[in-house]
């Protein structure tokens, strides 16, 4: 059907007007509806959750949620806001008046004043069951009277306003009488409440009434004491937590909190923390009295259990911060147990003394929890807030007392003062042992040498427990700081002599570690920086040596050591002794290991030449050329080693020697090979450090034949015994031409009265009659003679000579001569002031050159050199200032 677009162009054009009458005549009320209505919501809500066995009898009455808001809301509308808000607020008093805290409970309440932890928790359990109660009304109420809370407010004074007629100044605060008496007096704003707090402050009114609210105080902190001792059930422990969120209801947390709870904390806390002491030592109530009459109490901590206290606390903390922080504030429960719990043990009187710490220290040292990462995550996890408590059972006491420690301010640097008071009287300890009068007496004694390498190991050991100790507390390389205690220890007093020893045993304990085979191998296959059997030379230098101010000592024993390994074939590894020369270049300089570096050069280059003078005799041998006479009888394997003299000791000189003709001619050879391919040079032969390999077969003896590597002197004193089958020590010093007696019976001793299995000789003394057992020493007349029934295991023996005990007159020349070369540091210093000053005052220049000199020295010792250098006319005195030096260019 086609459209009528005209009457669709009209319409279109033409809107039609609606038109709203009102009614002719306003709606009513049918009568009595508000007391109906209001009557059905009040006491409906009421029966809900109080009485609901009426509320199942009037069915016909039954309350819907949706119908009672439709009512509420209709009330409203009808300007019955207000009067419903107070009968509202009436029925709420009347439900904590006869069905939340009746009065007939009253008396049942009251006889739970005791202390009984189950009248207690039986007080708590009826107040939270009653209070659950009444919040679950409450909430209900809430729901219901929901448009007449939007609606409307409750003031503090009693009254009902719109919340629209009081615009900007309405304000919602918590139920507290304290902020309600204050806001009462303002003129300038008006305190709204709604429904939830008008409700809550009907119950907090009516637990005043009965003054309740000071008894359950009492009770839940009766509680809190028992969960203190760890004495409470789980279910009182929910009942604590759920009193305390009944009082963050009430809006009286913080006031409860502030002046009661805190109080109450500090007084158990300061009773515990005495107790503590109590139960560790005995007090004594001291007699005298001061002015304000009060008696004084004293502790004598003789019976102190640092160990317990720590234990204690700790535990104590971790209950506090994981269980309490579920329902009190963590940060002011943790704060007060920290100082008025902890913090008065954390004194030097008791936790820090000596006494008590040192102990907590050692047992750390041996504890199997300090070899693992868990003790230290365990200390990392309560400061980062864990939920765990696992923890406690694998940090040991110190990381427990580090852990509280770092909770107190300042308490850190306490804990670490004590970890390095702890080195320092250990170590110096070490360091005073080794320095006392007996081994400085017997410094020449080889039981000496071992004690003070002994306290070296001792002393790297601590050294090293200590950086694994700190390696497991968080954050204390920051607090304990022990670059000051190394120093202290390893340079024990002002007394150089004490100081010169320290330096001296501890190049005999690394010349020891260089020829130990076994530590090698460790130091090649650890890689540990902690380990001190593995990278001991790292721990040596680090932990000592950097901070030995005798340094110089040590080179000059150190070098002695050095080239005596070198020489005599000692060398266990070359790289571990270049490894070690390098720590000591990387520390001091190349200047310090200078002459170290050319023993390795003179070695190295040593075996070049030898290698190309092998060559050469190949060749003319080869060629014919091998003698003079064309016989080899006498040709030897020999191993010639060219030394720089500045570089190596100096040794003693044995020049009137009768050589064999088969070790004459290799001499010569290479002499005459050496001086044609290096002209200039002068060459002296040290007899003192020659080794040979002699072969050995005893007369009368079917046995194998041994080769014996020996010493050159030993070496011709065997042969001695190839004319004569008895000697005496005057007939082979003249068959040798050795003139040093004393060597001479080294040399003897070493071949008669060596280890087992080396004895080739027999020594038969003069007067072996008289006594019974042999003498250590050699008379002039005692008899040696060839072991005709010498036997032994090995085919190859080597036969080590008895050594020349370093006397103290050799230490005290070798340290003479370091005290020399310090003389001559402290004039080059001196000079090097003068002539950049020019002049200068006694009083300026005595500190500049103690800071500048590297070694020991001593006011007096500056004083003395700078007299020489005025004798030698460096510097002069000014003749108007005695006191003032000039230099003199």
């Amino acid at each position: 059907m086609p459209r009528n677009k005209a009457l669709m162009t009209k319409r279109a054009t033409a809107p039609r007007k609606i038109i709203i009458k009102p009614f002719q005549k306003p709606p009513t009320l049918p009568p009595n509806y508000y007391e109906q209505t209001s009557c059905d919501l009040l006491e409906g809500t009421l029966n809900i959750i109080f009485s609901p066995e009426k509320q199942q009898q009037n069915q016909q009455h039954e309350l819907s949620l949706q119908n009672s808001y439709q009512q509420v809301v209709n009330l409203v509308s009808h300007q019955y806001g207000p009067r419903l808000y107070q009968d509202l607020v009436a029925t709420l008093q009347r439900a904590c008046q006869d069905y939340v805290l009746p009065e007939d409970n009253d008396t049942l309440l009251v006889s739970s004043s005791s202390s009984n932890s189950n009248q207690a928790s039986r007080l708590l359990g009826y107040i939270q069951t009653q209070y659950q109660k009444y919040v679950e009304y409450l909430l209900l109420c809430k729901h219901v009277f929901l448009p007449l809370d939007r609606a409307h407010g409750y003031t503090s004074n009693g009254t009902v306003v719109k919340r629209s007629a009081v615009g900007s100044t309405c304000m919602s605060l918590p139920i507290d009488s304290n902020n309600k008496s204050h806001n009462n007096n303002s003129s300038t704003a008006v305190i709204v409440m709604d429904l939830w707090q008008v409700g809550l402050e009907q119950f907090y009114k009516r637990l005043q009434q009965f003054q309740w609210d000071d008894l359950i105080y009492q009770k839940w902190w009766t509680s809190l004491q028992l969960d203190w001792d760890d004495d409470l059930a789980l279910d009182q422990q929910t009942l604590l937590q759920s009193t305390l969120y009944m009082w963050q209801d009430l809006g009286v947390v913080a006031l409860t909190l502030s002046q009661r709870l805190e109080p109450d904390l500090i007084g158990l806390f300061q009773s515990k923390s005495l107790q503590l002491q109590q139960q560790s030592s005995s007090f004594t109530m001291s007699s005298a009295k001061g002015d304000s009459g009060d008696t004084s109490m004293t502790a004598d901590s003789s019976n102190y259990n640092a160990t317990a206290v720590i234990s204690y606390c700790f535990d104590k903390w971790m209950h506090v911060a994981y269980h309490w922080s579920r329902f009190l504030p963590k940060s002011t429960c943790v704060f007060l147990l920290e100082n008025h719990l902890f913090r008065p043990h954390l004194t030097s009187e008791w936790l820090l003394n000596p006494k008590y710490f040192d102990p907590i220290v050692e047992e750390a040292f041996s504890s199997a929890a300090l070899a693992t990462p868990s003790a230290a995550m365990a200390a990392q996890a309560v400061a980062a807030n864990t939920s765990s408590t696992t923890t406690t059972t694998s940090s040991s006491t110190i990381q427990q007392l580090w852990m509280l420690a770092g909770r107190i301010p300042g308490g850190y640097k306490l804990v670490g003062g004590a970890i390095a008071q702890y080195a320092r009287s250990r170590g110096s300890a070490l360091m005073t042992a080794m320095a006392s009068p007996d081994n400085l007496k017997n410094s020449s004694s080889n039981r000496a040498a071992m004690a003070g390498k002994q306290k070296i190991s001792d002393l790297l050991e601590l050294q090293r427990q200590v950086r694994q100790l700190l390696s497991q507390l968080p954050h204390s390389a920051e607090y304990c700081q022990l670059k000051h205690v190394w120093e202290d220890v390893v340079n024990p007093s002002s007394d150089l002599e004490e100081t010169n020893l320290v330096a001296e045993a501890l190049a005999k304990y690394v010349d020891a570690c260089l020829r130990d085979n076994k530590r090698q191998l460790l130091s090649s296959s650890s890689t540990s920086p902690l380990d001190n059997n593995g990278n001991w030379s790292e721990a040596v230098i680090s932990g000592i040596f950097c901070y030995l101010q005798a340094k110089d000592v040590f080179e000059a024993f150190y070098k002695q050591d050095l080239a005596k390994r070198l020489l005599w074939n000692r060398i266990v590894s070359m790289d571990v002794e270049r490894h070690f020369v390098s720590l000591l270049k990387a520390e001091c300089g190349a200047g310090y290991t200078s002459k170290m570096e050319g023993m390795f050069q003179d070695m190295d280059w040593s075996r070049e030449t030898m290698s190309r003078y092998k060559q050469t005799q190949f060749q003319d041998s080869a060629m014919g050329n091998s003698g003079s006479d064309g016989s080899n009888s006498y040709k030897l394997e020999v191993d010639i080693q060219v030394l720089t003299t500045g570089y190596w000791p100096v040794y003693p000189q044995y020049p009137n020697l009768n050589l064999p003709q088969s070790l004459l001619d290799p001499q010569e050879k290479f002499t005459e090979y050496y001086k044609s391919k290096y002209q200039g040079r002068r060459m002296t032969w040290q007899y003192a450090l020659g080794h040979l390999v002699v072969k050995f077969k005893p007369k009368d003896n079917s046995g194998p034949k041994y080769e014996l590597v020996v010493s050159l002197c030993q070496a011709l004193t065997l042969l001695q015994f190839n004319e004569s089958d008895e000697l005496t020590l005057p007939q082979i010093m003249v068959g040798i031409g050795l003139e040093d007696r004393d060597e001479m019976e080294r040399v003897l001793l070493s071949l008669s009265l060596g280890k087992e299995g080396t004895r080739v000789l027999i020594k038969r003394d003069h007067d072996a009659e008289k006594k019974k057992k042999t003498r250590m020493t050699v008379h002039d007349q005692d008899i040696f003679q060839v072991q005709s029934n010498f036997k032994s295991n090995q085919r190859r023996i080597r036969i080590t000579n008895i050594m020349m005990k370093e006397t103290k007159e050799d230490r005290e020349k070798t340290v003479q001569g370091v005290s020399r070369d310090r003389l001559y540091l402290i004039d080059a210093v001196l000079v090097r002031i003068m002539k950049a000053r020019k002049t200068i005052l006694h009083q300026q220049l005595i500190p500049q050159v103690l800071e500048q000199v590297k070694v020991p020295a001593q006011p007096a010792d500056i004083k003395k050199r700078i007299e020489t250098l005025i004798e030698r006319e460096y510097m002069e005195r000014d003749s108007a200032d005695r006191n003032r030096y000039n230099y003199l260019a």
